[in-house]
């Protein structure tokens, strides 16, 4: 809120909850309007999703992504699971140095056995997901802080040929 001051955990949460909206729009612009689509949630409830409308039917009911999120924290990763007509699978979202939250791709017209026969294409879905994250990541703090600050070397310096 404005002219409060925000605790620590306040200011981390407002970081990772930038860093999706980051992740959202790096990932979510590859989809099309008709596939499966993609929602990032943080610990709060706050969500990103590749098509909102279609989150909110799926999801209308907030104890189901909650029962989501909970199976995942008790260690269910990746949680496969039916939400409004689709398969959804859900895992945790990490970026390097910070959780972000939660990864939900809802896969409409899938039954529970199409999702198990392709989960090896689901879960590169999945790891991508997690390579986009440690990437924005790194970018926002390049960007944030410079290169310099971080210990990086100087992105505008020649390189050293040997």
């Amino acid at each position: 809120m404005k002219g409060e001051r925000m605790s620590g955990c306040q200011a981390v949460e407002s970081v990772a909850r930038k860093l999706n909206k980051k992740i959202a729009g790096a990932a979510f612009a590859s989809l099309s309007e008709s596939g499966p689509f993609l929602a990032i949630l943080d610990g709060d409830g706050n969500y990103s999703a590749s098509d909102p409308d279609r989150f909110a039917d799926f999801f209308s009911d907030a104890r189901k992504l909650a029962q989501i999120c909970t199976s995942i924290d008790d260690g269910c990763d990746p949680v496969i699971t039916q939400a409004g007509g689709a398969v959804v699978v859900a895992t945790q979202l990490d970026a390097e140095r910070m959780r972000c939250g939660y990864l939900l791709v809802a896969l409409p017209g899938y039954t529970y056995e199409s999702a198990v026969a392709n989960m090896d294409l689901i879960e590169v879905l999945l790891d991508q997901m997690q390579v986009i994250a440690g990437l924005v990541e790194q970018n926002s703090m390049i960007g944030d802080y410079g290169p310099k600050q971080l210990g990086l070397a100087d992105l505008n310096a020649a390189p050293v040929l040997n």
